[in-house]
């Protein structure tokens, strides 16, 4: 043929494999252009630049010019796809100067800068497609210069701030419905719906779930030993939630115990945490090296059927570091497919109001935080019940104009005297908490949480980690 019209990139390497894998399965000509050491080896027969690595190896065997021979191999692969794959700055290869995409696809186009964005645009482009998420991480930018010049920015962002129009993605294939319900009211309004039911992704073998039917757990790491370290740079760790998630993937891989049905294999198990640090001694406490451990970042995009969070920080402040950015936490409780464990300090966590606070209020409520009654709410029975609750412990008005309803609490549901003459009075318990903490926090408390001084104290940790947590108002999800 003439070659492809149709591009498609992504920011990252990862996205642009996946976006080709997904191309193949749909029985699409497609290839892709990129250093083959960047390619999934499963891939590399689709790699431009395989093919063309591979043609200049045989033309030297043979005695010919491996540089003409690759270079025409080359051109024959990217003239017979019908969509070409590369990541934004890879659409600028000298190798595709005579070609024209007429039409721009940009998957994960919230985490591309602006002018990596502009690349794959600069080869007559006429129609675009932008797909990305921009409630979840946003470009990584080095540098505090471009940053402030507004070189930070992705065009998804840009084109939503400048009022262009967004088709919201409103129903989600991934989670057990359980596992979205918290996200979808804290960071997306209540507006993201089910397409999956709850016997289609069942619990985890070898873990004590509180409920198992609601695949939500949260571990508390209390104690003498749980606070929170230093690995000798700028990071942080914490060695007892290193022990603990360690004791729970021994668990699942067993699968001894708890759900039924056979235990999850390493590869479909995730652990996630916000530090490099931490993320280097659970890497080297893995019962299992195909047990993926990596960085909230690194996970953006990615699922598995158990994911496994390590939020690391644990103080006598209440500081949560860029810990408290909610995109940080939207990404890092939307991967799982069955299954959510949370391991952490609630003492600490709950000082942040705008995801981790709620997050336990809402856990707490349901029952699913390990060893702990429920609290606050009568607990929660069918799906809509959740989303409910989800909605008004978030602030999120009901879709319906509703106020927000329970039934008495059935006999053992636990809901303290002041939870209840909070609901009486029309009150939030999550709020008149808040209100009793405040006042009975100690000035060093208060001094520990200004701004200036968090800032000092957090300027070392990754500088694209700290966004002001506004919520968009409209949005594409991935």
């Amino acid at each position: 043929g003439g070659g492809p019209s149709v591009l498609a990139c992504s920011d990252s390497n990862i996205a642009v494999d996946n976006l080709l894998t997904g191309l193949l399965r749909a029985g699409v000509r497609a290839v892709r252009v990129g250093r083959p050491e960047t390619t999934s080896p499963e891939l590399l027969l689709h790699s431009v630049d395989a093919v063309g690595a591979e043609a200049a190896a045989q033309a030297k065997l043979q005695g010919g010019n491996p540089k003409d021979a690759a270079h025409s191999a080359r051109q024959r692969a990217i003239r017979g796809a019908d969509v070409l794959c590369a990541t934004c700055v890879g659409a600028g290869s000298g190798m595709l100067e005579r070609c024209t995409f007429t039409r721009v696809l940009v998957d994960e186009a919230a985490q591309a800068t602006e002018l990596a964005t502009v690349v794959a645009l600069a080869r007559g482009c006429q129609q675009l497609a932008l797909v990305g998420d921009h409630c979840q991480l946003p470009p990584t930018v080095t540098s505090d210069l471009a940053a402030a010049d507004g070189l930070g920015a992705s065009l998804f962002d840009r084109l939503v701030d400048a009022g262009v129009p967004t088709c919201l993605l409103a129903v989600q294939y991934r989670m057990h419905p359980s596992i979205a319900a918290f996200p979808s009211a804290c960071f997306y309004a209540g507006r993201i719906e089910d397409g999956v039911r709850p016997s289609a992704r069942p619990p985890v073998p070898g873990f004590r779930w509180p409920r198992p039917d609601f695949p939500v757990a949260f571990v508390p790491s209390v104690g003498p030993g749980a606070r929170e370290g230093g690995d000798g740079g700028t990071s942080k760790t914490n060695a007892q939630e290193v022990g603990v998630v360690t004791n729970i993937l021994h668990a699942v891989l067993r699968g001894d115990g708890g759900a039924p049905g056979p235990p999850l294999t390493p590869p479909e198990i995730g652990v996630v945490t916000p530090y490099a640090g931490q993320v280097r001694l659970l890497r080297r406490a893995r019962p299992h090296p195909a047990v993926e451990v990596a960085s909230v970042d690194g996970f953006q995009g990615r699922e598995k059927e158990l994911i496994i969070i390590s939020t690391v920080r644990s103080n006598a402040h209440g500081n949560v570091g860029f810990v408290a950015d909610w995109r940080r936490a939207n990404v890092a409780l939307t991967r799982a497919r069955r299954g959510v464990i949370i391991v952490g300090d609630p003492e600490t966590l709950v000082h942040e109001d705008r995801a981790w606070g709620p997050l336990l209020t809402f856990l707490g409520a349901n029952g699913c935080i390990l060893d702990r009654p429920a609290t606050e709410y009568p607990l929660p029975r069918e799906g809509e019940e959740v989303r409910a609750l989800a909605r008004h412990i978030c602030g999120v008005p009901d879709p319906g104009g509703r106020k927000y309803e329970s039934a008495a609490p059935a006999a053992g549901d636990a809901v303290s005297p002041s939870a209840r003459a909070a609901r009486e009075e029309g009150k939030s318990p999550t709020s008149s908490r808040r209100r009793r903490r405040d006042r009975s926090r100690s000035r060093s408390r208060s001094a520990d949480r200004s701004r200036d001084g968090k800032r000092r104290r957090e300027g070392s940790e990754r500088k694209e980690d700290r966004i002001k947590p506004s919520l968009p108002p409209s949005i594409s999800v991935r």
